[in-house]
C-alpha cells in the first residue's frame, strides 16, 4: 500500500479540513492544538477529516500564533569526536520528552563557522541555545551576552559568560587518574595533555600534577606533553620514550589520546598494562570495546545534556530563578578501572659479580614488594577502624568500606550523600540509625564462626548512618554511588538464605546477606565459610567486563576473619593475559581487592576461613565468566572423577 503523499500534505490547508469535517477554521485549530472544548463528536469529525486528508499544521504558521518554534538549536564542536554522541542523544530524549525538537550544528573545530551558527539560530529561529563547545572565545561571551534567545553552555567552566553553565571537575578526574596509577605502584608517570587553549586541558594536568607531588614526586620528573587536539599523542610518545625510556605510566588528556598512546607503545613493542599503563578521560563507548579495554575518568555526559535541557526550558516558560539563569555546575567524575591499567612493572634485578671459584647454576637476584591488592589490618585508630578503602586509594570508581573495631558506647557515622550504604554488625551488639529510622540494637553472634547470619541493614542515598557499640563490637560498613534502587531496611537473620554449596574440597556454607536479586541500588554481598583444606571462589572466574548476560563488570574485595588468630588463606587474582597475577596470603582482618580476573581462595588445612565479599558496579547484575582452563571442574564429582553432574554457581 503507498504512503502519503507528501507534497499533497504539504499543500492541504487548515480550510480544506474545516470544509471536510463541517466546521470553522478556529475549531480546527483549537481541536488540533488541545485546547478545545467541543463536543466529542466535533472533535472526532475534525481528527477524521484531518488524518484523511494528511494534513500537518504548518510550524511556521504555529510559531507565529505562539511566539514559540518548539526548537532548540545545539552547536557542538565536532560531531567526529567520539565524547559527543552521547551528549547530542541526551540532549534529543529530553528534549522530546519536553515536546521540543532539536537542530544540530556541526562547528567542525572552526570558531567561524561556531559564531556563524550561533548568529543564525539567534535569529528568533529556536527558542533555546545549548552551546556545547569546548572553548567559549572572548568574541563567542559577547554574542552570547547578547542573545535573544535562552542559552546554555555545556562542557565549559567559564564563570564570566553570565549564562547557565555546566561541566567536569576536571581537576578532580586528573587527580584520580594519577591516584590509580599511583596506587599501582607506579613512580614514573607522564601527563599527555590537550590543547593549550582549553581550560579542562590545564585543570587536568594540574590535578595529576597535585597527586604527584602529594605522592613526593616533584614537577621536574613529570614530563607533560602538550598537544594540540586529538590525532598527536602517538608522535609525542614516541620522542618522550626516546629520552625517558623509565616511563611507565600515562594520564591522558582524553579516550582518543589514550587510544593513540596504547597504539604507539605496542607499535613500539610495550604490553599494555604489563609494561606500561594508560588512562583515559571522558568514558566514551569505544573505551569498553578496544584492546584493552580502557581505563578512564567518567564524564557525566547525559547528565549535561539533561541538565541543560532543563534549564533551557525554564527560562523559556519562566519557571526558572534568577540564580538559575547564571547558574554553575560542575560534575563529579569517577574512575572507572578496565584493563588498560596494571601494576607497575618490577624494575630488572641487578646482575651479581661472578665467583669462578664457586660454580653451580646462577643465584636468583629475589626482590619483594607487598602487593596493592592487600591491604592489611591494623591496631583500632581513634574511630576505631582497623582496615579501609575507598574508591581513590582502591584504584575504582565504586566500592568503598571500612572494618571497625568499637569499644562499648564508641561511635561511628556516615553522612546523608549521594550513597548508598550497608551496615554489618559482624560480632558484638550494637544500635544502628539511619536518618529517622531507628533499627535498634542489633547483632546475632560473639563471633563470625558462631552459625547465624547478621541483620543486613541497607541504608538508601541521602540518609545519614549513626552506628553505637552496646558492647565490644565488629562493625563494617561499604557503601557504593546510588543506583536505581532507593530502600532503607534491616533485614532479620532469619530472612536471609543459608546454603552449603560444592562437595569434598569445594564445599562451603555460604550467607546470602543482598544477593542479586535483592531489592537494593548497586551493593551485593555473601559471607563465606570454608573449611581448613577446601576452596572456595572456585572454579576460577571473573566479572571485570559490562557483556551481559555473559558477564557483568562488579568490583570485589573480601574482608577475611579465621576461627584462629594465627590463620591464612591464599588467595591468586590473575587476568587472562596475566598483565595482573597476584597471589597472597590474606590474615584475619586482612582485605583483599579484585579490580579485574580471576580469584580463588584456598583454605590451608587446619585453618577454617571466613570472609565478607561485597561488590559492586554500574549495573547491579552478576554475571560470570569461569576460567576456560578449569571449566572442567564445574561438572567435578569428588567422589566419581569421571561421572558428569549439573554446574552452578562458583561463589
Amino acid at each position: 500500500m503507498p504512503g502519503p503523499d507528501p507534497v499533497r500534505a504539504m499543500s492541504v490547508t487548515i480550510r480544506e479540513v474545516a470544509r471536510q469535517a463541517g466546521v470553522s477554521t478556529a475549531t480546527v485549530s483549537r481541536i488540533l492544538s488541545g485546547a478545545s472544548t467541543s463536543r466529542p463528536a466535533t472533535v472526532a469529525a475534525v481528527r477524521a477529516a484531518a488524518e484523511a486528508l494528511d494534513y500537518r499544521p504548518s510550524s511556521i504558521a504555529r510559531s507565529l500564533k505562539t511566539r514559540m518554534a518548539r526548537t532548540l538549536g545545539l552547536i557542538v564542536t565536532d560531531v567526529h569526536d567520539p565524547f559527543f554522541p552521547e551528549l547530542v542523544a541526551a540532549v534529543e530524549d529530553a528534549a522530546w520528552e519536553h515536546g521540543l525538537r532539536i537542530i544540530l550544528c556541526n562547528g567542525a573545530r572552526d570558531p567561524r563557522r561556531e559564531a556563524d551558527y550561533l548568529a543564525l539560530l539567534q535569529d528568533g529561529r529556536v527558542d533555546g541555545l545549548i552551546v556545547a563547545a569546548g572553548h567559549v572565545t572572548d568574541a563567542y561571551a559577547a554574542q552570547l551576552a547578547r542573545s535573544a534567545v535562552p542559552v546554555v553552555i555545556v562542557n565549559s567552566e567559564r564563570a564570566d559568560l553570565g549564562v547557565p553553565t555546566i561541566g567536569s571537575d576536571n581537576r578532580s578526574g586528573g587527580r584520580a587518574a594519577a591516584e590509580h596509577l599511583l596506587g599501582l605502584g607506579h613512580t614514573r608517570i607522564a601527563v599527555v595533555t590537550g590543547p593549550a587553549e582549553r581550560a579542562d586541558a590545564a585543570d587536568r594536568v594540574q590535578g595529576a600534577l597535585d597527586a604527584l607531588a602529594e605522592a613526593g614526586i616533584g614537577r621536574d620528573d613529570v614530563p607533560v606533553i602538550r598537544g594540540v587536539g586529538p590525532g598527536t599523542g602517538g608522535g609525542s610518545v614516541d620522542e618522550l620514550l626516546a629520552q625517558r625510556p623509565d616511563i611507565t605510566g600515562f594520564v591522558c588528556y582524553n579516550d582518543v589520546t589514550a587510544i593513540e598512546v596504547i597504539r604507539t607503545l605496542r607499535a613500539g613493542g610495550r604490553r599494555v598494562p604489563g609494561q606500561a599503563s594508560v588512562v583515559g578521560f571522558d568514558d566514551i563507548d569505544a573505551a569498553a570495546w578496544v584492546e584493552p579495554p580502557l581505563t578512564t575518568i567518567v564524564q557525566q555526559k547525559a547528565e549535561m545534556g539533561r541538565w541543560a535541557v532543563r534549564r533551557l526550558v525554564e527560562s523559556i516558560t519562566g519557571a526558572g530563578s534568577a540564580a538559575s539563569a547564571i547558574e554553575q555546575v560542575v560534575l563529579p567524575v569517577s574512575l572507572c578501572v578496565r584493563g588498560s591499567t596494571g601494576p607497575a612493572p618490577r624494575p630488572a634485578g641487578h646482575a651479581e659479580p661472578a665467583d669462578s671459584a664457586a660454580p653451580g647454576p646462577p643465584r636468583l637476584a629475589w626482590t619483594t614488594r607487598p602487593s596493592p591488592l592487600l591491604r592489611r589490618a591494623s591496631a583500632p585508630g581513634p574511630d576505631g577502624a582497623i582496615v579501609a578503602v575507598d574508591p581513590a586509594s582502591a584504584g575504582w570508581s565504586q566500592l568503598a568500606f571500612a572494618a571497625y573495631r568499637l569499644r562499648a558506647g564508641q561511635a561511628i557515622s556516615c553522612p546523608a550523600d549521594d550513597r548508598e550504604r550497608l551496615a554489618l554488625v559482624l560480632e558484638g551488639r550494637a544500635a544502628v540509625r539511619a536518618g529517622v529510622q531507628d533499627f535498634g540494637v542489633i547483632g546475632s553472634r560473639t563471633s563470625v564462626f558462631d552459625g547465624p547470619p547478621p541483620p543486613v541493614v541497607l541504608v538508601e542515598p541521602g540518609r545519614p548512618v549513626e552506628i553505637v557499640a552496646e558492647s565490644a563490637a565488629l562493625v563494617v560498613v561499604a557503601s557504593a554511588p546510588g543506583g536505581p534502587v532507593l530502600r532503607t531496611a534491616c533485614v532479620p537473620p532469619d530472612k536471609i538464605l543459608v546454603e552449603v554449596r560444592g562437595a569434598g574440597q569445594t564445599e562451603r556454607r555460604i550467607h546470602h546477606l543482598l544477593p542479586p536479586a535483592a531489592e537494593a541500588g548497586r551493593l551485593i554481598a555473601f559471607e563465606v565459610f570454608t573449611p581448613g583444606g577446601n576452596w572456595s571462589s572456585y572454579p576460577p572466574h571473573k566479572h571485570d567486563t559490562e557483556d551481559p548476560p555473559r558477564e557483568a563488570l562488579l568490583e570485589e574485595l573480601y574482608f577475611y576473619r579465621f576461627a584462629r588468630p594465627q590463620g591464612f588463606a591464599f588467595q591468586r587474582v590473575y587476568t587472562p593475559d596475566r598483565s595482573l597475577d597476584e597471589v597472597m596470603a590474606p590474615g584475619d582482618g586482612d582485605l583483599v581487592l579484585v579490580p579485574a580476573g580471576y580469584h580463588p581462595v584456598g583454605a590451608p588445612a587446619g585453618y577454617d576461613c571466613y570472609y565478607l565479599n561485597v561488590m559492586a558496579g554500574p549495573n547491579r547484575a552478576w554475571h560470570f565468566s569461569v576460567d576456560p582452563d578449569h571449566a572442567w571442574l564445574m561438572n567435578w564429582d569428588p567422589a566419581a572423577p569421571q561421572a558428569s553432574r549439573s554446574g552452578g554457581d562458583p561463589r
